[in-house]
């Protein structure tokens, strides 16, 4: 099938007509397509910049709240058994502190309690317990 225009130019029409349906289905898919594509992208870069607020305002009524950490599990500390003139902070401090230091993003407390014992000649010996806890920093504000 070919027809022949002014100025001996020949136009050939190669398609049948569903062929023609076919390919002119497909750019308007393909044009809805990319045009749902470059509405999602501008829909997220104005998300993202309705979000840029939150990081110095969190606050702010849109803001989602802050995902805040999962407190770290805290082994407990029992000393053995130890001779009178101690005391529970002498033991428990000191892991308080390296629990700090290791967790810095959340407030690390304790609980401390302890045992003691008597021999038959009266020595008293005790034995220290300390119970860690971690609280997010932000709860504790």
């Amino acid at each position: 099938m070919s027809e022949t225009l002014e100025g001996g130019t020949v136009r050939r029409n190669h398609l049948p007509n569903w062929a023609k349906t076919l390919v002119r289905g497909l750019g308007v898919a393909t044009a809805v397509i990319l045009a749902s594509a470059a509405f999602l992208s501008a829909l997220g870069k104005f998300g993202d910049a309705v979000q840029a607020p939150c990081a110095l305002l969190p606050q702010l009524s849109w803001c989602p709240p802050a995902v805040s950490k999962a407190p770290p599990k805290l082994d407990p500390y029992t000393t053995g058994w130890v001779g009178g003139g101690h005391n529970r902070a002498e033991y428990c401090e000191p892991r308080k502190q390296a629990y700090q230091t290791q967790y810095p993003d959340f407030v690390i407390d304790y609980t401390a309690s302890e045992e003691n014992d008597k021999d038959w000649k009266g020595h008293a010996t005790y034995r220290y317990s300390c119970i860690f806890t971690a609280v997010p920093t932000t709860a504790a504000k």
